[in-house]
């Protein structure tokens, strides 16, 4: 089957799977992952956030952000600290290492997104960038819908 007859789910996910790895590549020592780099930037636009918060903003399980900074704290790349108002609230904080890794990042980020738009033209490139942000914007829209419809009872005849 050629890719253009491929299911659109199907393309989605090997366009980030090869973009998450050639972006692994280019990082090098960084020791980040792809996947760390939402809560990465996070903490580089506000230092400092609650772990609750991280997960909330970010749309993630708490334990997956709980996972993802532990292995970060263990890299000594974010830490651990004990919201000083109030003990029951743990904040995470990037450590020197970790805002040093800033523009490592960025640069590598940038190749990437660089290397995956070649032969685009800057208007096919925006054209892209509209049609995955309405994308986003459909699947966002139908999960808040569902997560507002009340559960409907359907009987053995299929009618509510």
């Amino acid at each position: 089957m050629a890719r253009e007859d491929a299911p659109l789910g199907f393309l989605l996910s090997l366009a980030v799977r090869l973009f998450h790895q050639r972006s692994h590549e280019l990082m090098g020592d960084t020791q980040l992952h792809p996947g760390q780099m939402p809560i990465m930037f996070a903490l580089w636009r506000d230092d400092g956030q609650a772990q609750k918060d991280l997960a909330r903003r970010l749309n993630l399980a708490p334990a997956t952000v709980t996972v993802t900074v532990n292995r970060l704290e263990r890299a000594g790349i974010l830490e651990r600290r004990k919201d000083p108002e109030d003990q029951r609230v743990s904040r995470v904080y990037l450590t020197e290492r970790g805002r040093d890794l800033h523009d490592t990042v960025v640069a590598c980020l940038r190749a990437t997104n660089e290397e995956a738009l070649t032969g685009f033209t800057p208007e096919e490139t925006d054209q892209l960038k509209e049609y995955l942000s309405r994308i986003i914007d459909n699947l966002e829209g139908a999960m808040q819908h569902r997560a507002r419809k009340p559960d409907t009872h359907v009987d053995d005849a299929g009618s509510e």
